[in-house]
């Protein structure tokens, strides 16, 4: 039991998720020892003394956490106060979402530590780490749009879903059950042709449509509801909703962008905030929350906590570097090692040279 895990408090304003829960603290003995910042799990709902019982550390400073942890497992980005504890021995496993930040990637790279993106661990043909947060924050999207609006009359709202992955289908999933009609959108036809099939006894309510350009723009213009779910996992997201398109909708109609944790796939767009959510341009209300299913910490703690129980032990095997160059789970997540960066996309992204292991 050689490596030591740190399990700090989210300081993201309004996060309230943690990376482990109890029953995971618990499951880990014998493998790693655990330290949890004081008080790191009360919005979700466990106490110091939860932790204490399953076997983990309460540690009072932060400080004291960082300096005292091989391996801090979090669950957002490391803002100003983590980069400050931060140092080259670390490995940071979290949701990095490195493309869209220059100045975060450059500086974990500066440090010199290890960086492995749990958004980006792959097995069995999907993101076991990122699917469940994308499904919760599907539904959040569609249910925080519709609260917007300020609609009484589910059944008279039209909703538009760009993009139709797991973000964009809990979202037509949601807007479906509320009573309203959706037009969802995507360019790969085979995944609209299987999401026909799916909701094929939904169809007097629900379209699917391939689409771009002007026809695009006419959906847009039509709707109360635009929920913008075009996500490219590791990658910098298009930007699909314009200005020009903003400029057509109504006045007090809704976007939602839930690609804004990878840079956004709104024109110009700017992260808000769970306490204040929308911003008006031109009279649209646009929402940018960069950790959706943060409003549901106990929820989501425990979906993370699960998932994270599974993969992150690959990372405690001291001779885990060799194994990876040909994990296919593992080896995209790889972000930065050592300061280098490893991911092409984010190289592709900034504009940050890229480096190789080999």
């Amino acid at each position: 039991m050689d490596n030591t895990l740190g399990i700090p408090k989210e300081i993201k304003k309004d996060e309230g998720r943690i990376s482990l829960t109890p029953k995971s603290v618990k499951n880990f003995t014998g493998i790693a020892k655990i330290l949890i910042e004081e008080d790191a799990g009360l919005i979700s709902g466990y106490t110091n003394l939860d932790y204490r019982e399953a076997g983990g550390v309460i540690v009072e400073s932060k400080k004291d956490l960082y300096e005292r942890s091989d391996i801090i497992c979090k669950v957002k980005e490391p803002l100003e106060e983590d980069l400050h504890y931060l140092k080259e021995s670390h490995l940071i496993f979290g949701y990095l979402h490195l493309s869209s930040s220059f100045e975060l990637t450059k500086k974990l790279m500066d440090i010199g530590l290890t960086g492995v993106a749990m958004e980006l661990i792959w097995d069995n043909n999907h993101y076991p780490l990122l699917t469940p947060m994308s499904e919760i924050a599907g539904d959040i999207a569609f249910s925080n749009g519709f609260n917007f609006l300020e609609k009484e009359d589910a059944s008279e709202t039209k909703v538009v879903v760009v993009g139709c992955g797991v973000v964009g289908e809990a979202a037509v999933r949601g807007a479906i059950s509320k009573g309203c009609s959706v037009t969802a959108i995507d360019l790969d036809e085979n995944k609209l042709k299987n999401l026909r099939i799916k909701y094929k006894e939904n169809e007097s309510r629900v379209e699917f449509v391939s689409t771009k350009g002007e026809m695009l723009a006419k959906f847009i213009k039509n709707a109360d509801i635009v929920i913008g779910a075009v996500l490219v996992p590791g990658e910098k997201p298009p930007i699909v909703i314009t200005n020009n398109h903003i400029s057509m909708m109504r006045s007090g109609s809704v976007i939602v962008d839930v690609a804004i944790d990878q840079g956004g796939c709104v024109e110009d767009i700017s992260p808000t905030t769970h306490s204040n959510p929308f911003i008006e341009r031109e009279g649209v209300k646009v929402s940018a929350i960069a950790n959706l299913p943060g409003s549901v910490p106990r929820k989501a703690s425990i979906e993370i906590s699960n998932e994270i129980e599974k993969y992150l032990p690959f990372f405690l095997n001291d001779n885990w570097i060799n194994d990876i160059p040909n994990n296919h789970t593992y080896q995209n997540s790889l972000q930065v090692y050592k300061g280098m960066l490893l991911s092409r996309p984010v190289s592709e992204s900034l504009g940050i040279a890229l480096s190789t292991l080999i």
